[in-house]
């Protein structure tokens, strides 16, 4: 009896060595079936950030260059700043799509260079005064994009419509909310009428769940207000 509980017992534990072997095998075969997924996940987005980088590189380099020589033939300064902005839209795809974002002063100094470059060749003063708090996080980049087109909208406006000689910025943030007040001397349009640069403007205030509204200014002109959470949960 004892004889047959000990070949028992052997035929027990030689049962349980195979499974080991087997369970070790298994774990082995899954352990190399993961290191080629992630070999060929990575393979794959070299590929996909190397062909990116060439579509880049192709969309700057020739539809820019396009772009450029088409401002300098323009034949009005009007289209000619049209032309500009459209060109810096697409600077700005190329470098969004390569570069991680700024804080938001150093967002808003890019802002406030571009615009002064705008309005200086359109021969208006640039006014730009902010009092921003401390904040060392990067804007998100839905905030980086449109914060640039609000302000593109905004002078693109007043230089179409305005008249004006003087474009003034006054920016205040705290951590939670930037507020922007714009304002022109030019003629003061109808704050009730829906043009097309109004409804890209309020588009985009919504779509960053902030707020855009225009008033008359005291001394004449249009007053554009804006208020945009910093910290909102917004899609890509």
């Amino acid at each position: 009896m004892a004889t047959f509980l000990f070949f028992m017992l052997l035929a027990v534990l030689g049962g349980l060595h195979a499974e080991r072997q087997k369970t070790r095998a298994l774990e082995q075969a899954l352990e190399t079936a993961q290191s080629s997924l992630e070999a060929e996940r990575q393979r794959t987005a070299q590929v996909a950030e190397a062909t990116q980088k060439a579509l880049l590189t192709d969309l700057h380099d020739d539809i820019g260059a396009s772009l450029l020589n088409l401002v300098y033939a323009a034949p009005t300064p009007e289209f000619a700043d049209q032309l500009r902005a459209v060109l810096q839209d697409l600077r700005d795809v190329v470098t969004r799509a390569r570069a991680t974002p700024g804080t938001l002063e150093q967002t808003l100094a890019q802002i406030e260079a571009e615009t002064r470059q705008r309005l200086s060749l359109a021969g208006l003063e640039l006014e730009w005064t902010q009092d921003l708090e401390p904040n060392a996080a990067p804007v998100s980049k839905p905030l980086l994009f449109h914060l640039f087109r609000l302000f593109r909208e905004a002078v693109s406006n007043t230089l179409k419509h305005a008249n004006a000689t003087r474009f003034a910025v006054r920016l205040q943030a705290n951590q939670q909310t930037l507020r922007i007040e714009i304002r022109d001397n030019g003629e003061a349009g109808n704050a009730e009428t829906p043009g097309q640069g109004k409804r890209n403007m309020r588009d985009r205030a919504d779509h960053l769940q902030g707020s855009v509204t225009w008033r008359a200014a005291t001394q004449g002109g249009t007053k554009i207000l804006l208020a945009l959470p910093l910290n909102a949960a917004l899609p890509e």
